[in-house]
Protein backbone atom coordinates (compact mmCIF):
# COMPACT_ATOMS: atom_id res chain seq x y z
CA UNK A 1 0.00 0.00 0.00
CA UNK A 2 1.30 3.61 -1.00
CA UNK A 3 1.68 5.79 1.97
CA UNK A 4 1.37 9.16 1.18
CA UNK A 5 2.56 11.15 4.22
CA UNK A 6 5.43 9.62 2.99
CA UNK A 7 5.76 10.56 -0.55
CA UNK A 8 4.57 13.89 0.38
CA UNK A 9 7.32 14.50 2.74
CA UNK A 10 9.81 12.97 0.42
CA UNK A 11 8.74 15.62 -2.36
CA UNK A 12 8.63 18.94 0.13
CA UNK A 13 12.33 17.10 1.21
CA UNK A 14 13.53 17.21 -2.07
CA UNK A 15 11.89 20.70 -3.07
CA UNK A 16 13.71 22.20 0.23
CA UNK A 17 16.89 20.59 -0.60
CA UNK A 18 16.73 22.04 -4.05
CA UNK A 19 16.43 25.70 -2.82
CA UNK A 20 18.83 25.32 -0.67
CA UNK A 21 20.93 24.37 -2.80
CA UNK A 22 20.19 26.93 -5.46
CA UNK A 23 20.05 29.46 -2.49
CA UNK A 24 23.83 29.07 -1.36
CA UNK A 25 25.77 27.63 -4.90
CA UNK A 26 27.98 30.14 -6.68
CA UNK A 27 27.09 32.02 -9.86
CA UNK A 28 29.62 30.32 -12.04
CA UNK A 29 28.12 26.78 -11.94
CA UNK A 30 25.83 28.57 -14.33
CA UNK A 31 28.51 29.05 -17.19
CA UNK A 32 28.89 25.59 -18.24
CA UNK A 33 25.21 24.85 -19.00
CA UNK A 34 24.60 28.38 -19.82
CA UNK A 35 27.38 28.05 -22.55
CA UNK A 36 26.07 24.80 -24.09
CA UNK A 37 22.45 26.62 -24.10
CA UNK A 38 23.65 29.61 -26.16
CA UNK A 39 26.00 27.90 -28.13
CA UNK A 40 26.83 29.00 -31.07
CA UNK A 41 24.98 32.08 -30.76
CA UNK A 42 26.45 33.36 -27.60
CA UNK A 43 27.65 32.87 -24.33
CA UNK A 44 27.29 33.95 -20.74
CA UNK A 45 30.58 35.33 -18.44
CA UNK A 46 31.50 37.42 -15.50
CA UNK A 47 29.06 35.71 -13.41
CA UNK A 48 29.07 36.83 -9.78
CA UNK A 49 26.49 35.67 -6.86
CA UNK A 50 24.47 33.43 -6.47
CA UNK A 51 22.20 30.95 -8.29
CA UNK A 52 19.52 32.21 -6.67
CA UNK A 53 20.61 35.79 -7.28
CA UNK A 54 23.40 36.99 -9.74
CA UNK A 55 25.02 38.61 -12.24
CA UNK A 56 26.32 38.41 -15.63
CA UNK A 57 27.00 39.84 -19.16
CA UNK A 58 25.78 38.12 -21.70
CA UNK A 59 27.54 37.85 -24.61
CA UNK A 60 25.11 37.40 -28.07
CA UNK A 61 26.65 37.35 -31.49
CA UNK A 62 30.18 36.26 -30.64
CA UNK A 63 32.38 33.14 -31.61
CA UNK A 64 32.77 31.15 -28.25
CA UNK A 65 36.27 30.13 -28.99
CA UNK A 66 37.06 34.48 -28.93
CA UNK A 67 35.36 34.61 -25.68
CA UNK A 68 38.03 34.81 -22.65
CA UNK A 69 37.00 32.29 -19.68
CA UNK A 70 35.46 34.57 -17.26
CA UNK A 71 35.63 37.88 -19.31
CA UNK A 72 33.48 39.56 -21.83
CA UNK A 73 34.17 38.79 -25.70
CA UNK A 74 37.11 40.07 -27.35
CA UNK A 75 34.82 39.48 -31.05
CA UNK A 76 34.73 43.21 -31.87
CA UNK A 77 31.19 42.43 -33.72
CA UNK A 78 29.81 40.72 -30.35
CA UNK A 79 27.48 42.37 -28.14
CA UNK A 80 28.22 42.29 -24.44
CA UNK A 81 25.18 42.45 -22.23
CA UNK A 82 24.97 43.40 -18.47
CA UNK A 83 22.10 40.80 -16.75
CA UNK A 84 21.06 40.19 -13.47
CA UNK A 85 18.63 37.18 -12.19
CA UNK A 86 16.39 36.37 -9.62
CA UNK A 87 15.39 32.55 -8.77
CA UNK A 88 11.62 32.06 -9.13
CA UNK A 89 10.58 28.33 -6.82
CA UNK A 90 7.61 28.09 -7.98
CA UNK A 91 8.69 27.04 -10.98
CA UNK A 92 9.94 23.75 -9.82
CA UNK A 93 6.14 23.03 -9.20
CA UNK A 94 6.99 22.01 -13.67
CA UNK A 95 10.15 20.69 -12.96
CA UNK A 96 11.84 24.12 -14.41
CA UNK A 97 14.33 26.25 -12.94
CA UNK A 98 13.08 29.52 -13.39
CA UNK A 99 14.75 33.16 -12.91
CA UNK A 100 13.24 36.63 -13.45
CA UNK A 101 15.84 38.21 -15.69
CA UNK A 102 16.95 42.01 -16.10
CA UNK A 103 18.98 43.25 -18.95
CA UNK A 104 19.99 46.44 -18.99
CA UNK A 105 22.69 47.65 -22.19
CA UNK A 106 22.19 50.90 -24.47
CA UNK A 107 21.19 47.90 -27.60
CA UNK A 108 19.28 45.40 -25.14
CA UNK A 109 17.36 46.51 -22.24
CA UNK A 110 14.19 44.28 -20.65
CA UNK A 111 12.62 41.95 -18.59
CA UNK A 112 11.45 37.96 -18.70
CA UNK A 113 11.12 35.19 -17.11
CA UNK A 114 13.11 31.63 -18.12
CA UNK A 115 12.08 28.79 -17.15
CA UNK A 116 15.13 26.28 -17.43
CA UNK A 117 14.09 22.30 -18.39
CA UNK A 118 16.28 19.20 -19.52
CA UNK A 119 15.98 20.09 -23.08
CA UNK A 120 14.65 23.79 -23.98
CA UNK A 121 13.93 27.58 -22.80
CA UNK A 122 10.71 28.68 -22.02
CA UNK A 123 10.46 32.43 -22.30
CA UNK A 124 7.81 34.09 -20.96
CA UNK A 125 6.57 37.32 -19.56
CA UNK A 126 8.93 39.08 -21.53
CA UNK A 127 9.32 43.00 -22.56
CA UNK A 128 12.66 43.63 -24.40
CA UNK A 129 13.66 46.67 -26.36
CA UNK A 130 16.62 46.44 -29.05
CA UNK A 131 18.31 48.67 -30.81
CA UNK A 132 17.20 48.39 -33.85
CA UNK A 133 21.32 48.59 -35.30
CA UNK A 134 21.82 45.33 -33.36
CA UNK A 135 20.41 43.16 -36.24
CA UNK A 136 23.20 44.56 -38.64
CA UNK A 137 25.32 42.02 -37.06
CA UNK A 138 22.98 39.56 -38.25
CA UNK A 139 23.82 39.62 -42.07
CA UNK A 140 26.24 41.88 -44.57
CA UNK A 141 22.63 42.64 -46.53
CA UNK A 142 20.99 43.64 -43.33
CA UNK A 143 24.24 45.91 -42.59
CA UNK A 144 24.30 47.42 -45.68
CA UNK A 145 20.30 48.72 -45.96
CA UNK A 146 21.60 50.51 -42.30
CA UNK A 147 18.74 50.03 -39.92
CA UNK A 148 17.97 52.55 -37.32
CA UNK A 149 15.31 52.52 -34.86
CA UNK A 150 13.76 50.93 -31.48
CA UNK A 151 12.41 47.76 -31.57
CA UNK A 152 10.03 46.24 -29.05
CA UNK A 153 9.27 42.35 -28.42
CA UNK A 154 6.47 41.71 -26.44
CA UNK A 155 5.15 38.15 -25.44
CA UNK A 156 1.24 38.28 -24.18
CA UNK A 157 -0.20 36.90 -20.95
CA UNK A 158 -0.19 33.32 -21.32
CA UNK A 159 2.19 33.10 -24.40
CA UNK A 160 5.93 31.88 -24.21
CA UNK A 161 8.26 31.33 -26.36
CA UNK A 162 10.21 28.13 -26.57
CA UNK A 163 13.46 27.49 -27.76
CA UNK A 164 15.12 23.78 -27.84
CA UNK A 165 18.97 23.97 -27.09
CA UNK A 166 20.06 20.36 -27.62
CA UNK A 167 20.79 19.87 -31.43
CA UNK A 168 19.46 22.08 -33.87
CA UNK A 169 18.00 25.36 -33.01
CA UNK A 170 14.23 25.00 -32.63
CA UNK A 171 11.58 27.31 -31.79
CA UNK A 172 7.89 27.28 -31.32
CA UNK A 173 5.74 30.49 -29.80
CA UNK A 174 4.20 33.69 -30.33
CA UNK A 175 5.28 37.14 -29.78
CA UNK A 176 4.55 40.57 -30.77
CA UNK A 177 6.76 42.75 -32.02
CA UNK A 178 6.74 46.86 -33.01
CA UNK A 179 9.37 48.76 -34.88
CA UNK A 180 9.11 52.63 -34.03
CA UNK A 181 10.81 55.63 -35.81
CA UNK A 182 12.28 52.79 -38.69
CA UNK A 183 14.84 54.23 -41.16
CA UNK A 184 16.83 52.42 -43.81
CA UNK A 185 20.03 54.47 -44.19
CA UNK A 186 20.15 52.90 -47.95
CA UNK A 187 16.95 54.29 -48.96
CA UNK A 188 15.84 57.56 -46.31
CA UNK A 189 17.74 59.75 -44.29
CA UNK A 190 14.04 60.20 -42.53
CA UNK A 191 12.10 57.33 -40.63
CA UNK A 192 10.12 54.99 -43.27
CA UNK A 193 7.77 54.60 -40.64
CA UNK A 194 6.65 52.69 -37.73
CA UNK A 195 5.35 48.70 -37.68
CA UNK A 196 3.19 46.43 -35.69
CA UNK A 197 4.22 42.58 -36.40
CA UNK A 198 2.65 39.29 -35.14
CA UNK A 199 5.21 36.72 -35.35
CA UNK A 200 4.62 33.07 -34.74
CA UNK A 201 7.84 30.78 -34.76
CA UNK A 202 7.48 27.34 -35.56
CA UNK A 203 10.50 24.67 -35.90
CA UNK A 204 13.09 26.40 -38.34
CA UNK A 205 11.39 29.40 -39.27
CA UNK A 206 9.24 32.82 -38.29
CA UNK A 207 6.09 33.81 -39.82
CA UNK A 208 5.31 37.44 -39.57
CA UNK A 209 2.60 39.46 -40.60
CA UNK A 210 2.06 43.29 -40.34
CA UNK A 211 -0.84 44.22 -38.37
CA UNK A 212 -0.55 47.81 -38.56
CA UNK A 213 1.96 50.34 -40.40
CA UNK A 214 2.23 54.08 -41.00
CA UNK A 215 4.92 56.83 -42.17
CA UNK A 216 6.37 57.11 -45.51
CA UNK A 217 6.33 53.25 -46.60
CA UNK A 218 3.33 51.23 -45.55
CA UNK A 219 3.72 47.90 -45.94
CA UNK A 220 1.14 45.23 -45.35
CA UNK A 221 0.81 41.59 -45.64
CA UNK A 222 3.93 39.01 -44.52
CA UNK A 223 6.22 36.14 -45.41
CA UNK A 224 8.42 34.19 -43.35
CA UNK A 225 12.58 33.80 -42.33
CA UNK A 226 13.86 30.79 -41.99
CA UNK A 227 17.24 29.80 -40.52
CA UNK A 228 17.84 25.78 -41.37
CA UNK A 229 18.26 24.03 -43.06
CA UNK A 230 18.68 27.37 -45.60
CA UNK A 231 18.70 30.85 -44.39
CA UNK A 232 15.84 32.35 -46.19
CA UNK A 233 13.80 35.72 -46.60
CA UNK A 234 10.24 35.62 -47.79
CA UNK A 235 7.47 38.90 -48.30
CA UNK A 236 3.88 38.85 -49.79
CA UNK A 237 1.79 41.71 -49.56
CA UNK A 238 1.56 45.39 -50.68
CA UNK A 239 4.18 48.80 -50.35
CA UNK A 240 2.95 51.79 -50.48
CA UNK A 241 5.30 54.73 -50.76
CA UNK A 242 4.53 58.16 -49.85
CA UNK A 243 4.56 60.90 -52.76
CA UNK A 244 6.92 62.90 -49.83
CA UNK A 245 9.74 59.51 -50.67
CA UNK A 246 9.94 59.47 -54.58
CA UNK A 247 13.21 57.61 -53.99
CA UNK A 248 11.50 54.79 -51.27
CA UNK A 249 8.86 54.04 -54.86
CA UNK A 250 12.00 54.00 -56.65
CA UNK A 251 13.38 51.76 -54.71
CA UNK A 252 10.46 49.38 -54.53
CA UNK A 253 10.15 48.82 -58.01
CA UNK A 254 11.91 46.73 -59.40
CA UNK A 255 10.54 43.98 -56.56
CA UNK A 256 7.16 43.98 -58.01
CA UNK A 257 4.47 45.09 -59.78
CA UNK A 258 2.96 48.65 -59.65
CA UNK A 259 -0.91 48.78 -59.10
CA UNK A 260 -3.83 50.85 -60.16
CA UNK A 261 -4.46 52.22 -56.75
CA UNK A 262 -0.22 53.67 -56.22
CA UNK A 263 0.85 50.06 -54.79
CA UNK A 264 3.75 47.85 -55.64
CA UNK A 265 2.23 44.32 -55.11
CA UNK A 266 5.43 42.38 -54.36
CA UNK A 267 6.25 38.76 -54.06
CA UNK A 268 9.83 38.18 -53.17
CA UNK A 269 12.03 35.02 -51.76
CA UNK A 270 15.65 35.09 -51.41
CA UNK A 271 18.70 34.08 -48.94
CA UNK A 272 19.99 36.10 -46.86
Amino acid sequence: MINKPKIVFGLIALVAFVVGAVAFAPARLLDAPARAALAPYGDLTNTAGTVWSGSGTLVLGADISNTSLGGASNNPKALNVPITWQFTPASLGRLRLGFNLIAKSGAIAGVAHAGVGFRNIEISEADINVDASFISALNSLIAFAGPRGALRLKTNPGDNITLAYRGPLSVSGRVAARADNLSLRALSSRPVGTYDLDINFRDNLAEYNFVKSSGLLALDGGGQVQWLPRKEFAYNGTAKASLEAPLLLAAILPLGRPTLDGRVQIDYKGGW
